[in-house]
């Protein structure tokens, strides 16, 4: 069994699919997550989907991946339609979004399986089959969702991005669009995603380069202890906080101070910003350092700073490397 609501899907998000072969059903949630408080709101700002408090209706940018700002589905709906009664369509939030963090749901997220004629790829469509489980078009209505209930999560030893893209701490925006040809209820299979994981992604080489298959220049970073950083390393960060106010702040306040003007309240920005900064530094390291810092090392200093002392940095380093993938581009 599953919802069908009578609200239209563009309080959900408003982007068309404009698929004609794909058959979609009315705007649907899974009776399992409906009263689930592991809902969450967004705002959007460009391209960027922000996540926000879903018990206001004031745009405010929170850390997504946090269960304790979750709510129920109707909750963070009623958020969604009061704060465009208020502010608008365009400055009001922009939708609802699942908290994976929150629950034991995973998601596989498969982009650019749909064709211009709305046609699903083969891998795509053997997905669909054979998990048979909840699956939606995203927001751009060109890719797939497909949530499975697996309390093991994703598998560490196996490439969380690569053919297939595996998620199980992340908000993920919900468009309630589902594909006729799948089930409207998510299945329960312990185990299901670290299989698909096995099945088609690379595995993680925690001793070797692993960028042949991630794009990366290094391997997942360990953590270290400050004091393990070495002389080289404290230079430039000694440096960077002497005459950098933002890198300062990031690296021994940045647990608390990323929630703030300057990052827009959103935790991933600092990240980013940070890691950029530290990029810069490194690159600049010849001024007082007579060798060349890896990208190893950079993500090393990265992982000392206040900003980086959360779990989803500590304990999932495949984050950080592609965070550093990004400032590198």
């Amino acid at each position: 069994m599953s919802t069908c609501t009578s609200l239209t899907p563009s309080i959900v998000d408003d982007e068309p699919v404009g698929l004609d072969t794909i058959q979609e059903g009315r705007f649907t949630v899974p009776d399992s997550l409906e009263d689930e408080a592991c809902w969450i709101v967004y705002t959007r700002k460009g391209d960027d989907k922000i996540p926000s408090d879903p018990r206001s209706p004031v745009p405010s940018y929170v850390d997504g991946t946090d269960p304790d700002y979750c709510v129920t589905f109707g909750e963070a709906l009623d958020t969604v339609a009061e704060s465009r009664r208020r502010f608008g369509h365009d400055d009001g939030l922009g939708g609802v979004g699942l908290c994976l963090g929150a629950t034991d749901v995973c998601a596989i997220d498969l982009d650019d399986v749909i064709d211009e004629d709305g046609e699903l790829d083969e891998l795509a469509a053997d997905l669909v089959d054979d998990i048979d489980s909840f699956t939606e078009v995203s927001p751009g209505g060109r890719g797939l969702h497909i949530l499975v209930r697996d309390e093991q999560g994703v598998d560490d030893d196996h490439l969380q991005k690569d053919v297939i893209e595996c998620y199980d701490e992340r908000m993920m925006t919900f468009t309630g669009r589902t594909l006729r040809r799948a089930s409207r209820e998510i299945v329960n299979c312990p185990g299901l995603v670290g299989a698909y994981q096995s099945l088609y992604n690379g595995e993680r080489d925690t001793d070797g380069d692993e960028s042949a298959e991630t794009g990366s220049t290094s391997a997942p970073t360990e953590r270290t202890s400050r004091g393990e950083l070495g002389d080289v390393l404290e230079d430039i960060v000694d440096t960077a906080c002497e005459y950098d106010g933002d890198f300062e702040v990031l690296w021994n306040r940045g647990s608390t101070a990323w929630d703030s003007v300057t990052w827009n309240h959103d935790r991933s920005r600092a990240d980013m910003s940070l890691a950029s900064k530290i990029h810069w530094w490194c690159q600049e390291s010849d001024a007082f350092a007579e060798e060349e810092i890896s990208r190893s090392e950079m993500e090393r200093i990265f992982l000392e700073s206040d900003l980086a002392q959360r779990d989803k940095c500590q304990d999932r380093t495949d984050y950080v490397s592609r965070t550093f993938d990004k400032v590198q581009r």
